[in-house]
């Protein structure tokens, strides 16, 4: 009888364990569910694979990212994700085109004659900095980005002239764009010879390595690549991988 009693409990326990895990397979699967829907809604793109991500990480994400979008809402009064410790100059002048992201301490200064004007589905990474303007007393020109355009943490991008960052482009972190550059003169300080401005222009789907400098004057085609550490400051045409300090071409994308 004892045995039969012990045989009973062991196979309700479980019972109990397999319905636990269906239910938590299926909480998972909800969330994930929901998750998707909302990137595809907000952001008009698929979701990457989540398959593995937890339960628990899901959640955080989804917490995170309400609270970002509540700040936007009400700090900003923009549709957008807005993470802690992020300031924005200038606002009127941050024009958005649909959602977007800003990573947690970041420094948005739009003070210029075009702002800051991004694309739906731009993600500027942590700790980033976009200055229009070069000081507190000059007023800058304006950077202008494009849709589906990330930029890695810690990117500082100048806008004393225009910089015009095409669709589809990303960025890997520490990318600096300088869109002027000091003149000199014999028997001046530098401080005190003034500056240069052309702007810089980067087309459509290029992908830019981690601590890639873009000097003023610079122009790089669609298509192409940038490698890791390149310093570039001269114009490069469409489909083509970009290397070296001073940059040069490396070979042709479409040959």
């Amino acid at each position: 009888m004892m045995i039969y009693i012990e045989l009973l409990n062991f196979l309700s326990d479980m019972k109990i364990r397999k319905m636990k895990k269906k239910s938590h397979t299926y909480f998972s699967g909800g969330l994930k569910r929901f998750v998707e829907f909302i990137v595809r809604a907000s952001l008009n793109r698929n979701l990457p694979d989540i398959k593995e991500l937890e339960g628990g990480r899901i959640i955080s994400i989804i917490i995170r990212f309400i609270f970002a979008f509540i700040r936007s809402m009400i700090f900003f009064r923009r549709l957008g994700f807005v993470m802690s410790k992020v300031e924005v100059r200038s606002l009127k002048n941050f024009k958005t085109n649909g959602f977007f992201t800003i990573e947690t301490g970041c420094l948005i200064d739009c003070y210029g004659e075009y702002g800051v004007c991004v694309g739906q589905n731009f993600k500027l990474g942590r700790n980033s900095i976009i200055a229009v303007s070069g000081s507190y007393f000059s007023k800058g020109s304006g950077v202008l980005i494009g849709k589906n355009v990330g930029l890695g943490e810690f990117a500082y991008i100048g806008g004393e002239a225009i910089v015009r960052i095409g669709d589809n482009t990303i960025s890997g972190q520490y990318l600096s764009i300088h869109p002027e550059n000091h003149s000199f003169a014999k028997g001046k300080l530098y401080s005190e010879s003034g500056t240069k401005k052309i702007g810089v222009k980067v087309g459509k789907n290029v992908w830019i390595g981690a601590k890639v400098t873009l000097l003023d004057g610079s122009v790089i085609g669609d298509n192409c690549i940038v490698a890791a550490g390149a310093v570039v400051n001269s114009s490069f045409p469409d489909n083509c991988v970009i290397g070296g300090v001073p940059s040069r071409i490396i070979r042709k994308l479409d040959d």
